[in-house]
């Protein structure tokens, strides 16, 4: 891998431990803060983990952080995703914003943060539970089991609408020329375009802002990237607008293209044999991750400190923390700090799945397979450590601090609902043409059901 690929790659897994770790810790918070009024300590009392009927085993304890997940996922959206003419990584800031040539930090805002915050595999684990019972649950609740598929679906993806409704309003209303590109009839336009594109086998806008937070090594076809501007050879907005105002002033017509190799005259033999990337040898590689390619915002070079510093204190904190606070009543704290740490593991591993996405030859190349085998994978995890543990019993103390932060962490940030959600609202666009969101959708939540069934249920029905 040449340095440039390896110094990216090594950008965006960092992000993605940094949020990662952010996600699950405030997915666990949360969960603590609607379900623990129920214990009679501090919180509400909204959501339950269905331990007898009448429990509000419907509103399954990761309903909230899937509700706020989503909706950031829809906040933080790509302008292509909400159907304006310009092509802006984050729709809420201006075209010119710094933060739009950070596609790490999208990639970990989006995939990181909002992946690990919701939850794709507890969600499922809990109602599949309720149903089939074990783990001290009563069991047999079906009305519970269907409510809750429902309003899950149906919050989530309202949430991500949502979000996506406050990034317009955003738009519209505070970013300098938001009023003129958030025109109904342009966006009428972008639709339109989207349903062609749809029709000739191509992805849609929106499936392509989300394929790009994770082509980093360019594994997407040459048709879906058609009309995109690949973020690794992109110029700072900033930078692309004094090249215009130069061409104008020189009397030439700008170039089009943000590629910096097709701007940057041509470096000398002596330049080259300056680059940094050479002095791999002798220099160590926080200093290749913090050299930055030409045309980039030095606010880069700042945001790379700041979160190889933040992700490092994070870790050696949490780890602290785990080994530190022995205390006999602080063992659920202890799986708590546990579940932080594996989240980067969880969440890495969809991300490299996800590059599966929209790969599939035939009448299925429009499925994101990487995200259903993720979300799937996480489902698989949870269901045979349950299942483990209904036929053990007591799993010890580290047993049951283990099995807490792998289901927690790992297989928690390891599913989505987030991406999820989007993936479906992009794909409902084409109904009653075509029912792929309903298919996609649907048959996500049976097969997710069905693999409890056949993996935990008969793992409990054996003791």
């Amino acid at each position: 891998m040449k340095p440039e690929r390896a110094r990216e790659l090594t950008v965006v897994l960092i992000h993605l431990a940094f949020w990662s770790q952010l996600g699950v810790l405030t997915r666990i918070y949360l969960d603590r803060f609607f379900s623990d009024g129920c214990r009679g300590t501090w919180g509400l009392c909204l959501t339950s983990d269905g331990t007898h009927h009448r429990s509000l085993g419907a509103y399954f304890t990761d309903l909230p952080p899937n509700i706020l997940g989503s909706f950031i996922m829809g906040l933080f959206a790509a302008s292509g995703s909400l159907g304006l003419p310009q092509k802006k990584e984050l729709a809420i800031l201006p075209e010119s914003s710094s933060w739009q040539a950070a596609p790490e930090l999208h990639i970990g805002l989006r995939t990181g943060y909002c992946g690990s915050l919701t939850t794709f595999a507890s969600w499922e684990y809990s109602l599949v539970t309720s149903l089939i019972g074990g783990l001290g649950k009563q069991g047999g609740q079906w009305a519970e089991f269907l409510w809750g598929l429902i309003i899950g679906l149906q919050l989530s993806l309202a949430s991500y609408v949502f979000g996506q409704h406050c990034a317009l309003c955003i738009d519209y209303y505070l970013v300098p020329g938001g009023a003129a590109e958030a025109d109904l009839e342009f966006r009428s336009q972008e639709q339109i375009h989207d349903v062609e594109e749809v029709r000739r086998g191509r992805l849609s806008e929106e499936e392509r802002a989300l394929e790009r937070d994770y082509d980093v090594d360019g594994t997407a076809s040459a048709d879906d990237r058609e009309g995109d501007d690949r973020w690794l050879t992109q110029q700072s907005p900033s930078q692309d607008m004094q090249d215009r105002d130069t061409a104008h002033e020189n009397g030439r017509t700008a170039p089009q293209s943000l590629n910096v190799q097709s701007s940057r005259p041509e470096k000398s033999k002596e330049e080259k044999s300056t680059d940094k990337p050479q002095r791999l040898g002798t220099v160590l590689w926080l200093g290749d991750f913090l050299w930055q390619a030409d045309g980039k915002f030095p606010f880069h070079r700042k945001t790379n400190l700041a979160v190889i510093a933040m992700t490092g204190l994070m870790t050696a904190l949490f780890i602290a923390l785990t080994v530190l606070d022995r205390e006999p009543q602080h063992q659920a704290r202890r799986g708590q700090w546990l579940a932080v740490l594996l989240g980067p593991f969880g969440c890495t591993t969809r991300w490299l799945l996800s590059k599966t996405n929209y790969k599939l030859r035939g009448r299925w190349n429009w499925l994101p397979v990487g995200t259903f085998a993720a979300n799937m994978l996480g489902c698989l995890v949870d269901y045979i450590l349950g299942g483990v543990n209904a036929r053990v019993g007591n799993e010890g103390y580290w047993g049951s601090i283990v099995t807490y932060a792998i289901r927690t962490g790992c297989s928690g940030a390891l599913s989505t609902v987030s991406t999820f959600v989007a993936e479906v609202h992009g794909q409902l666009k084409m109904v009653p043409e075509k029912l792929r969101g309903y298919t996609y959708s649907v048959g996500s939540l049976l097969a997710g059901a069905l693999l409890g069934v056949i993996v935990y249920g008969s793992m409990v029905w054996a003791s």
